[in-house]
């Protein structure tokens, strides 16, 4: 249970929240590509040697994503690796279409997308192997 919080209204500082309209973000919308390669794993814990780039709690387990340099700290297994292209646009997290758009694109393609929406940005994980084609569809989106 969450205790409830009096906070006065002027000690309440409000944040830019990001773009809402689908045109204008998909037109400021640049894919970075991480230099690193990525593996997707379920694991019981986290173990305290790697630092995730992302943990999703399930009741499967925690589901994580980290490098393949990490991922050779601990023993996990894997079939894939993936690319992560984060997308610099500063998205509202009520924007509606945005995360559609993406992975509508790149499905057109026969790329897989698995999405991670941060507050900020959203990052897209895809096939290594498809990461410069994937690139190149992402940052031709607003064209």
């Amino acid at each position: 249970m969450i205790d409830s919080i009096c906070i006065k209204e002027e000690e309440i500082i409000m944040e830019y929240e990001g773009e809402k309209e689908l045109n204008l973000l998909l037109k400021r919308l640049q894919a970075h590509l991480s230099d690193d390669e990525f593996v997707i794993a379920c694991v019981e814990r986290v173990e305290s040697s790697i630092t995730p780039f992302a943990v999703v709690r399930e009741k499967e387990g925690l589901t994580i994503v980290i490098t393949t340099g990490e991922a050779c700290k601990i023993p996990i297994s894997f079939s894939h690796t993936w690319a992560l292209i984060t997308c610099e646009v500063h998205s509202s997290l009520l924007a509606v279409g945005l995360t559609a758009h993406l992975s509508s694109a790149l499905a057109r393609s026969g790329i897989s997308a698995n999405i991670i929406a941060g507050y900020y940005h959203d990052h897209v994980l895809v096939p290594y192997e498809l990461r410069g084609q994937a690139l190149c569809i992402l940052n031709n989106l607003g064209m």
